[in-house]
């Protein structure tokens, strides 16, 4: 124990008796939750502090700040929660399962409705302000789904969908695909634009300040697209990118490569696009929520 936690331990004994106090550390181990199997989902944070995350032993998970359990839900295809839960303005926690089903869950853990693609899901859900839910399917569509979980529209690309939607200020709807399109989908259901990449998406689509929408490449490459589909420029790593791309306030944008780096690119977008209700995976400052249903 340091100096200054031994005289602060010391004031507690004289002022309050004997307290036994762990006080936090910077990168000290707070908690750990164990779940059943491997954690590739993200977590998600509600409101209330309580912390959203899938695991492959089939179950969602909802833990509380201080690292116990609040509850957890299982999905009923006995399959593995890979995908990354997204919150609606109601405390409605949405999640994809490998049992092909989209789920939607209240907070107290009951099932709200369920929907059913035609294979798993890993994409993460995304929400817009009318309250529709996007999200992506190995079946090979992207699917609009409404609040009381009937179906809006679907669209159909080339392949697997495992790559997260982002939202545009004006509603259109970003997303890539294993056929290699990046695509640009309409509020309505129909194709604005795609472009294409020399090999899969997987990433995700970031939205820049300037309409400028970034996404990596198993091709290699980082791409920052235009808002209408051509190619600003593209940028080359050592190895696939599947990860997501992150942008800073002061433009630079961030995204990981297979050949073990982490990359740090200039760009004329200083952060994420303002008005976009949700301009990348796991909006809301990594959240994963949306604060409120209406008008951007």
């Amino acid at each position: 124990m340091s100096k200054k936690n031994k005289v602060l331990s010391l004031l507690l004994f004289f002022f309050f008796g004997y307290v036994s106090i762990t006080l936090a550390q910077p990168g000290g181990l707070k908690w750990k939750f164990e779940t059943g199997y491997k954690v590739n989902s993200s977590p998600a944070i509600g409101p209330d502090g309580t912390i959203y995350v899938g695991s492959w032993d089939h179950y969602l998970y909802a833990i509380k700040g201080d690292g116990s359990l609040k509850w957890r839900f299982r999905a009923e295809g006995k399959q593995p929660v890979a995908s990354s839960p997204a919150i609606g303005p109601d405390g409605t926690i949405y999640v994809g399962s490998y049992d092909n089903y989209l789920y939607a869950i209240k907070g107290d853990g009951s099932l709200k409705w369920r929907f059913k693609t035609d294979y798993k899901i890993s994409s993460l859900p995304t929400i817009s302000p009318d309250g529709t839910i996007y999200v992506g399917s190995w079946d090979q569509y992207l699917y609009a789904i409404k609040q009381d979980g009937s179906l809006k529209w679907k669209l159909k690309t080339g392949f697997w969908i495992e790559s997260s939607p982002a939202i545009g200020p004006d509603g259109t709807i970003y997303v890539g695909s294993w056929d290699h399109y990046l695509y640009a989908i309409k509020g309505d259901g129909s194709l604005r634009w795609r472009v294409k990449t020399e090999d899969v998406i997987t990433s995700s689509p970031a939205i820049g300040k300037d309409g400028t929408v970034y996404v990596g490449s198993w091709d290699h490459y980082l791409y920052a697209i235009k808002g209408d589909g051509s190619l600003k420029w593209r940028v080359k790593t050592g190895d696939k990118i599947s990860s997501s791309p992150a942008i800073g306030e002061d433009g630079t944008v961030y995204v990981g490569s297979d050949d073990h780096y982490l990359y740090a690119i200039y760009s004329e977008s200083k952060g994420y696009q303002s008005a976009s209700p949700w301009p990348g995976f796991h909006y809301n400052y990594g959240r994963g929520r949306l604060t409120k249903i209406g008008s951007p």
